[in-house]
């Protein structure tokens, strides 16, 4: 369960300790069967507004969701919500609608679908080789399921599940209850249903549910970490990061000896073709929240569904979060896929990894030069103060987190490769750092760049000129 962390509306809390208590959680019984909860995060850059809404015992309603790159506006958004909350609860006859009576169910439907089957090693590696047969970026554009980036892991797992008669469950931020394949709603019980799963309208509406009222934080309480080796870093499992642009989830596609691939999607959830990448990243997880992870088995207890222990899994291990784990490899990826290919130092070609990371930076810093032109663009004519749509849209501080940490976990690799490569190291830098983009109206030194977001020149705002936007 989800802890809630309740705060007074009268006392919201200033920015930067507000930021750092990230989620905070505001409950308001505002009948004695019915409670509100207004949740605060930020996942992708952009903070999220969400009202949820709680009958008694039923399973919680998503009453909306505002979404803005301000901390300041999200906390004037949660405010009004509460402020209306606060009224409705001391004043009940004032401006409430008719109380209407609760829905009654006509159908037939008394779950999702059957449980017939149980997670095992044995359904997780037929779950692996199904993800990595079915990684195509369009998989879920192409059956109208709409996502954001946790809903990839959520929505692989619970498709798979549903073919094969196994359960699935996942906490819904908020309320911070369980639902599952066997959970039921009055509104869900006389949708049809079909044999194949994307004709399924019962599973199609239950599983937009269960994307719309979830996130990566939930996948926290959903996951376990695990052991860091050949036989436990495959297709299906997810990565989860927090860093200060917020929540981020990624998930597995294809793990060869020296590479491994995984998908994503962003905020806001809409309809969009997944992007697919190497992973990459220099910082070690923080442990508890991040780094590698799979989906705690949803089992048979007690007549309910509930999640087994994380320690209880086979592939359970806090591994990843040792002090040495990284060691002298040059970034927690290149540890990781340096477990991978056997350990020993000699598994992943350093140089060749080098190249890779490089290949990346270099796709990032072209991908901003669109993005600060676009921005710069649209805000004159736009207004893009924070909060704003267009702010969300075209303010950069995801994209530039990532060429940070791209950056930052090159500087790891060379300094860690100084070896009888040294020369190459060098010689490959030196080029890279001498390749050019066209700024406004010159040509500007990747070097020049990368000093300047490492010295903290950059901006993200996209009201700044495209000179300011890149330190210049």
């Amino acid at each position: 369960m989800l802890s809630l962390r309740v705060w007074a509306f009268a006392s919201l809390m200033s920015s930067a300790a507000f930021a750092q208590q990230l989620p905070i959680q505001h409950v308001i019984q505002v009948t004695p069967h019915k409670k509100s909860i207004v949740l605060i995060d930020r996942e992708e850059g952009v903070y999220s507004v969400q009202h949820f809404r709680q009958n008694g015992s039923d399973l919680q309603d998503l009453v909306g969701r505002q979404e803005t790159r301000s901390l300041s506006e999200a906390q004037k958004k949660a405010g009004l919500i509460l402020k209306g909350l606060r009224d409705q609860r001391d004043n009940p006859d004032t401006d409430l609608p008719p109380r209407q009576a609760a829905p009654v169910s006509s159908g037939s439907n008394t779950r999702v679908w059957e449980t017939t089957q149980s997670w095992s090693s044995e359904w997780e590696s037929r779950y692996s080789r199904w993800v990595n047969a079915n990684r195509d970026p369009h998989f879920f554009a192409r059956y109208g399921i709409s996502t954001d980036c946790a809903d990839v892991a959520i929505g692989y797992r619970w498709i798979f599940a549903r073919m094969n008669g196994l359960p699935a469950a996942n906490t819904l931020a908020g309320s911070g209850t369980l639902v599952s394949n066997e959970s039921m709603r009055a509104a869900w019980s006389g949708l049809e249903t079909s044999t194949n799963w994307f004709e399924d309208k019962l599973f199609m509406t239950v599983l937009d549910y269960v994307m719309e009222n979830t996130y990566t934080r939930t996948l926290v309480t959903d996951s376990y970490p695990i052991q860091i080796n050949a036989a436990s870093v495959v297709p299906g499992v997810h990565h989860l990061e927090f860093h200060e642009a917020g929540g981020h989830t990624l998930m597995v596609v294809e793990v060869q000896r020296s590479t491994i691939r995984v998908v994503q999607s962003t905020v806001p959830r809409e309809l969009r073709v997944l992007s697919e990448i190497e992973y990459l990243r220099s910082e070690e997880p923080k442990a508890g929240e991040e780094g590698f992870l799979r989906m705690r088995w949803a089992q048979k207890s007690g007549g309910k569904i509930v999640l087994a222990a994380k320690t209880s899994h086979p592939t359970y291990s806090a591994e990843q979060y040792e002090p040495g784990f990284i060691g002298a490899a040059g970034g927690f990826s290149y540890a990781v896929k340096e477990r991978l290919a056997g350990g020993g130092g000699g598994g992943v070609d350093r140089f060749a990894e080098f190249q890779r990371v490089l290949a990346r930076l270099d796709e990032l810093l072209k991908g901003r030069v669109n993005a600060v032109e676009s921005g710069y663009n649209a805000c004159a004519s736009t207004n893009c103060a924070p909060g704003s749509a267009a702010w969300n849209e075209y303010s950069t501080p995801t994209r530039d987190n990532r060429i940070r940490d791209t950056l930052n976990l090159a500087s790891q690799i060379m300094k860690n490769g100084r070896d009888s490569f040294f020369k190459s190291y060098s010689r490959t830098w030196g080029e890279f750092a001498r390749r050019q983009i066209f700024i406004e109206d010159r040509m500007v030194s990747y070097q020049t760049v990368l000093t300047n977001f490492s010295d903290g020149r950059v901006s993200s705002d996209p009201r700044d000129t495209i000179k300011a936007r890149w330190g210049l």
